[in-house]
């Protein structure tokens, strides 16, 4: 499946907002495809408004250390298994 980066065609405009988006916030490898289609999620959840897509971005980075999510869970380490089994949380397909 692919993602909606992939198949939406961006305009020279959209383009310019996510090099803008990419210089300003701070992901570092602001080149590969997967920096460039994170931007394109928050610029396109705040209708390309750089912004608001910034703010929301460095909102993601707070919570993300402010809740201690450092890196990537693991789903096979016990405690997150017995969560994940729990059937509390709903897991996503992308």
């Amino acid at each position: 499946m692919k993602h909606l980066f992939e198949s939406y065609k961006l305009s020279d405009d959209e383009k310019k907002r996510i090099d803008e988006f990419l210089s300003l916030s701070s992901i570092h490898q602001s080149n590969t495809p997967e920096s460039r289609q994170m931007a394109f999620g928050f610029l396109a959840a705040r209708k390309f408004s750089v912004a608001q897509a910034l703010e929301l971005y460095h909102n993601y980075q707070s919570m993300l250390f402010r809740e201690d999510f450092c890196g990537v869970i693991d789903p096979f380490e016990e405690e997150v298994r017995r969560e994940l089994l729990s059937g509390k949380f709903v897991i996503l397909v992308s």
